[in-house]
C-alpha cells in the first residue's frame, strides 16, 4: 500500500476510535468523573447499551456505499445488534422502573457490547486497509 496509504489508513482508524469509540462512550466517562457521592451509581448498564448502540449505527454508516466481501455479514450483524440492544435498553429501563435485578441481562449486555466493539473494529480495519 506504500508509505502515505499506511499513514491514511492508520489516521482513519485514530479518528474511528475517536469519533466513534471515545464518544459514544462519553456518558460512561462523564458518570465516572463525576461520581463524588454515593447518590448515582458508578456505571449504569444503560450507558453500555447507548454507546453499543451508537458503535452498531456507526458500522451502517461506515459500511455503506463500499463494496467489499464482508459487507454484507457487517450490515447485518451490525442491525441485528443494534435490534438487539434496543430491545435489552426496553428491558432494562421496565426492570429499573418495577425494581426488578437485571445481573444475567447486565452480563449479557456487557459480553454483546464487548463483540460489539471487537467486530466494529474488525470491519474498520478492513475498510480502510483494504476498501479505498
Amino acid at each position: 500500500m506504500g508509505l502515505f496509504g499506511d499513514l491514511k489508513s492508520n489516521l482513519n482508524k485514530t479518528k474511528w476510535f475517536y469519533f466513534t469509540v471515545v464518544v459514544s462512550f462519553l456518558p460512561i466517562i462523564f458518570r465516572i468523573l463525576v461520581w463524588t457521592d454515593f447518590t448515582i451509581n458508578i456505571f449504569d448498564i444503560k450507558d453500555l447499551l447507548f454507546a453499543s448502540l451508537a458503535i452498531n449505527i456507526s458500522n451502517l454508516s461506515l459500511v455503506s456505499g463500499k463494496d467489499f466481501d464482508q459487507r454484507i455479514s457487517t450490515i447485518l450483524f451490525s442491525l441485528s445488534f443494534a435490534v438487539a440492544f434496543a430491545f435489552l435498553l426496553g428491558i432494562m429501563l421496565v426492570c429499573e422502573a418495577v425494581r426488578v435485578q437485571t445481573n444475567i441481562l447486565n452480563w449479557l449486555a456487557v459480553l454483546a457490547s464487548v463483540l460489539t466493539i471487537y467486530k466494529s473494529y474488525e470491519a474498520n480495519n478492513y475498510v480502510f486497509e483494504t476498501v479505498q
